[in-house]
């Protein structure tokens, strides 16, 4: 889901779905779909290595497509999205490019 308003159905989204990092309870980032992750010298773009073998539950190859598209939903303002708050003047639709089939 793109919206959800209360702490169940954010535990529910943590059963049916991986996020690219998760923050651990040191603060610390941990890597899950990405491998890596680095900024450019100014810190405004950041590219981010993706696992390789990851499959979705139909069988399909996990790429930088899918990033890239799930970003675009979840930046797009007609949407309801939880995260236009988080993404505001930082990411918007349109602002996740693929590099190559496993790097954004």
């Amino acid at each position: 889901p793109v919206t959800y308003y209360d702490s169940g159905s954010y535990q529910l989204v943590f059963q049916v779905a991986e996020f690219l990092c998760v923050t651990q309870p040191d603060l610390t980032l941990k890597p899950v779909l990405a491998e890596s992750w680095s900024p450019n010298a100014d810190g405004s773009v950041w590219t981010f290595k993706l696992r390789k073998g990851v499959k979705f539950h139909n069988g399909e190859d996990f790429k930088a497509d899918d990033v890239v598209a799930t970003f675009d939903r979840l930046a797009d303002p007609s949407g309801a999205s939880n995260a236009l708050s988080v993404f505001k003047g930082l990411l918007s639709k349109g602002g996740t490019r693929k590099v190559d089939a496993h790097t954004v």
